[in-house]
């Protein structure tokens, strides 16, 4: 379509509509502002499959859950999903749509070698190498769900929806095919040819009528305004459409090449910075100005908190009518209709604050931890929650723990209590050993050190406010000997002696009743002593929210002055600046308040200065780490055991992907080598082929090997996930710690369409995917990778070669290496990678091994050589990690051996 027509009205069939011109015409959109919307934009896990309503049968998961999340009004979207993108999986989910590798560009300018290369090659194979990757599926499936919210507005016809659908998915057919082709007088056989061929593969024909193939071909050529564009309707022999439709539907397919272009749009502002004017022009020609484009981001990710955040400002710009366009880690970019208000962030930090609180009442009691000598609390417990709340979550752990299961420990109390000498006292221990007394004892000590910490900083003074309880309980008779009776150890003694007069006193008290009175006693010396004048929980959350975010709405962009120089310049010299005496954060070094933690390490050490050595964590770090752990419901140690998978969206999420990948994310489960080898084994050695495969049990039940994620509640949605894959044993080595997540790291972009950073860290180091060109990033990981990979950076176009590459090293470390279980003993790759690093033909060595496993067990030394299907098996390995090394890594120089 030119830019002078505007976008027809499509109420009726696609043949009879007409072209109506003039600008001042309205478009007639299917705009819908009613509540019932709103709430479906606020909901991303909804399943919108009706109970009745049976799904296509044997789809790739990523398939499945995006055709659970399409509304049931999207039925022709529906049909696509359920026969087109399996095969679009299938074929494209590894094949290049932009950036690759320097070995990728050679193969694809006919170079042979590096040294055939000019300077006008040269800046040809930059220009390819240093885009960001992106898959072709990927690009398609962007493309596609972001411009169908567009698609919907406008009220296009089924017809309309199915050209659209097929002229897109096949608009690359070029990089398909891997030539350039065009439908023109001289090349038309070979593009028809190539059309017919990806046709049939991708099941076109099973979704649009046959006959439509040369109005396929002419919206597929014409993805593009200027450059590859071909209008002249002479080279298409027979189309059903008028040439007017066709002109209108192809911007629509040029749309949605846009908006799949990282280039173009990577970052929420990017529709309103110049570069992407076309993409205006397009939205505004389309929607007849009644829309216009908004965004919201954040300057950095800290992972679960920058997503609450995300997450408020959504709902409060639901509220104001815009609509949720793309999803990015960093923000989102929304639809705003011109009566749209701007969404009220007045009060947002309290908001924030609120829904931490709230999820916090619940979970952090998992902070608090029993001792040999009572309970304890980290430093973020107390320094992040207000003092009633943290005195409720306190009583309530309690009973939590001390459970009907628990043997009373009151009468090995009573066995070592004893008096201060010349107290002259006599004790009286005729009380009954209790759950009861347990409770109250534990309780009462814990809650005085909570007291103590809120009104003095330090747990240690807890005298003061134990006996402040003591009153609070009407238990002043037994004061003096709650004061004689020492804390030998650390033990709370005074409080079993205490305790068990009050159970004696009061028998038959339940768990309810047990923390009813806990609280109440706490509460009373709460207010015996008034608030304690702490600062109030999440202080930061007021500057930290003025400085990381920005909501605009509708102002164009000029990124050479949209960064505040100045604002930019002070928040660098706090958070660089030498501080005097104060502690510096050791993970973030913000310029937030902190406090010592003894769990976080630091080598900031300042020798001859005045600033403490001890560790600081601030207060923002305080809040992501107890997010964290509350939200996966895991322990330091678990997170410690733990390789994280940091998931980057290529580059953003729609409303329907959102919601899809949120119900990936909470359905995955772990994997065993074992489940991941056969089905690989079934595909033929294709890593894109194993994505027709569940491998993490994602339409499964869930079982007791589930992964570290955080418990999302219903209707978020997000732009970044991060996974934590646990070890599936006791103790494990940092070996069997890194043995299957970065196999899963080289696997997941593939199944999902995103990008992985994998790290020991749970912390996420990067803001988005656009901040790296690669599709796999791993962090370190250990040497037995290095040595027998020897590379720890991947783009798309390596992912097969390197999957395969690694499988094939795994599989001989598992067929050589059992242990008395029949397990595999994965510490035994650090010395089958170094071996192989040296010479790969010493695979063959651990025949007789192999065999010895295959047989049950025996003497290693009494085989007698290789069969025929030993040598073929290891000679197919051979050639596997061989084919890695050649394609992969000589050209880097990175092979030892000749």
């Amino acid at each position: 379509m030119s830019h002078n027509k505007s976008t027809k009205n499509r109420s009726g069939s696609s043949e009879a509509k007409e072209l109506i011109k003039g600008e001042e015409v309205q478009l007639q959109l299917d705009m819908v502002d009613s509540e019932e919307e709103n709430e479906m934009y606020a909901v991303l896990d909804y399943d919108f499959l009706e109970e009745d309503e049976k799904e296509p049968e044997e789809m790739p998961p990523l398939a499945h859950f995006l055709y659970k999340s399409t509304e049931p009004g999207d039925r022709i979207l529906r049909e696509w999903i359920g026969t087109i993108l399996p095969s679009l999986i299938e074929q494209l989910s590894d094949v290049n749509a932009k950036g690759m590798s320097h070995r990728k560009a050679l193969t694809l300018l006919n170079i042979e070698s590096q040294k055939d290369v000019d300077k006008t090659l040269q800046a040809r194979i930059d220009k390819l190498v240093h885009l960001a990757d992106q898959s072709l599926l990927t690009h398609i499936l962007n493309g596609t769900m972001a411009t169908w919210v567009i698609v919907k507005l406008c009220n296009l016809s089924e017809e309309e929806q199915r050209l659209f659908l097929v002229g897109y998915a096949l608009h690359d057919l070029n990089k398909m095919e891997g030539q350039d082709l065009r439908l023109d007088s001289e090349n038309s056989e070979d593009y028809v040819t190539a059309l017919e061929k990806w046709a049939e593969k991708l099941n076109i024909w099973q979704f649009l009528d046959r006959s439509y193939q040369y109005d396929v071909a002419f919206l597929a050529q014409n993805a593009e305004a200027k450059r590859g564009e071909n209008r002249t309707l002479a080279n298409y022999k027979e189309l059903k459409t008028s040439s007017d439709l066709l002109e209108d539907l192809s911007e629509f397919v040029r749309l949605a090449d846009l908006l799949a272009t990282p280039a173009l749009v990577s970052r929420p502002e990017d529709l309103l910075t110049a570069k992407s004017r076309k993409i205006l022009d397009l939205l505004r020609r389309l929607l007849q100005g009644r829309y216009r484009v908004a965004y919201h981001k954040t300057s950095e990710n800290r992972g679960r908190l920058t997503q609450i955040i995300h997450n408020h400002v959504i709902q409060e710009a639901i509220k104001a009518k815009w609509k949720p366009f793309l999803f990015f880690a960093e923000g989102v970019t929304y639809l705003v209709p011109q009566e749209g208000k701007e969404p009220v962030i007045d009060n947002l930090a309290q908001s924030i604050r609120q829904e931490l609180l709230d999820k916090l009442k619940g979970q952090a009691g998992s902070l608090i931890s029993r001792a040999g000598i009572g309970f304890k609390f980290p430093t973020s417990f107390v320094e992040l929650l207000p003092p009633e709340l943290a005195g409720q979550v306190m009583s309530s752990r309690v009973m939590q723990v001390i459970s009907e299961k628990k043997t009373p420990v009151t009468e090995q109390r009573k066995e070592k209590m004893v008096l201060a000498q010349d107290s002259g006292l006599v004790l009286d221990l005729n009380f009954p050993a209790s759950l009861i007394a347990d409770r109250l004892a534990e309780g009462c000590f814990a809650l005085s050190k909570l007291l103590a910490h809120y009104y003095t900083g330090k747990s240690n003074n807890y005298q003061i406010y134990g006996e402040k309880l003591v009153r609070a309980l009407e238990m002043e008779k037994h004061l003096p000997y709650w004061k004689a009776i020492p804390y030998t150890g650390g033990v709370g003694y005074p409080w079993f002696y205490v305790a068990g007069h009050y159970a004696k006193k009061n028998p038959g008290l339940s768990p309810e009743q047990t923390e009813e009175i806990l609280n109440k006693a706490y509460k009373d010396v709460l207010e015996e002593c008034g608030v304690p004048e702490t600062k109030p929980p999440f202080a930061f959350l007021e500057p930290y929210l003025s400085n990381v975010l920005t909501v605009e709405s509708g102002k164009v962009v000029d990124q050479k002055n949209q960064w505040d120089f100045e604002n930019e310049l002070e928040l660098y010299t706090k958070n660089k600046a030498l501080r005097s005496g104060k502690r510096v954060c050791a993970i973030c070094n913000s310029p937030f308040s902190n406090v010592e933690e003894f769990s976080i390490f630091t080598n900031k050490k300042i020798v001859g200065w005045k600033v403490p050595s001890g560790r600081g964590i601030c207060d923002l770090c305080q809040t992501e780490n107890l997010l964290r752990r509350t939200g996966m419901n895991s322990t330091i140690k678990e997170q410690d055991d733990a390789v994280f998978l940091h998931l980057y969206p290529a580059y953003f999420f729609t409303p329907i992907t959102a919601r899809a990948i949120s119900q990936i994310y909470n359905k995955l489960h772990n994997v065993t080598f074992s489940e991941l080898r056969k089905p690989y084994e079934q595909s033929h050695g294709q890593l894109k082929k194993l994505c027709n495969h569940d491998i993490f049990k994602l339409t499964k039940p869930e079982d007791n090997r589930s992964i570290k994620k955080i418990a999302y509640s219903m209707g978020e949605r997000h732009g970044y996930h991060m996974v934590g894959i646990p070890y599936m044993g006791r103790d494990p080595t940092d070996t069997e710690r890194w043995s299957m997540p970065v196999l899963l790291a080289l696997f997941t972009p593939v199944l999902l369409g995103v990008k992985v950073y994998a790290s020991r860290s749970p912390i996420p180091v990067y803001r988005s995917g656009t901040e790296f060109r690669e599709t796999v990033l791993l962090d370190s990981p250990h040497s037995f990778w290095q040595h027998g990979m020897a590379k720890s950076v991947f783009r798309l176009d390596e992912l097969s070669l390197a999957f395969d590459g690694a499988m094939a090293l795994y599989e001989i470390t598992s067929d050589a290496y059992r242990d008395s279980r029949n397990f595999p003993v994965w510490n035994q790759l650090n010395s089958i990678c170094r071996a192989v690093e040296s010479d790969p033909l010493i695979i063959f060595y651990y025949a007789d091994r192999i065999a010895t496993n295959q047989r049950g067990g025996g003497n290693v030394t009494t085989t007698r050589g290789m069969n025929t299907t030993m040598a073929e098996r290891l000679l197919k390995a051979y050639e596997r990690i061989t084919t890695y090394y050649e394609e992969i890594l000589r050209w880097e120089g990175k092979i030892k051996w000749p």
